[in-house]
């Protein structure tokens, strides 16, 4: 048991949520894929999410972890450079912790 007071699970995989990629780009899901998990940026309808949960476990299954875009009629690689650069101009980074993840 974590001091936090919840069992700590093994994740395998990040279904990377569509509307934050639209304005950041996909290279902030690197670091998931650097740890041997799988990364799949999704979108909210039912077949983006069962789609992506499917590409997950063949990704799972076949140890080849890598960032995949699911959702590339919203959200670019690039992401949106006015919008990271308005939003960093009002808001400072911070930890927090969050949702059983403990801090981010």
């Amino acid at each position: 048991m974590h001091s936090l007071g919840y069992t700590p699970c093994q994740i395998d995989g990040f279904l990377c949520p569509g509307n934050v990629t639209i304005i950041t780009g996909t290279h902030i899901y690197e670091p998931i894929i650097k740890a041997s998990k799988a990364a799949v940026v999704v979108g909210f309808e039912s077949t983006d999410i069962l789609g992506s949960i499917l590409t997950i476990i063949g990704q799972v299954n076949s140890g080849d972890f890598q960032l995949i875009n699911n959702y590339t009629r919203a959200a670019k690689n690039e992401g949106n450079i006015r919008a990271r650069e308005l939003t960093a101009s009002v808001f400072t980074p911070t930890d927090a912790v969050w949702r059983g993840f403990g801090r981010l």
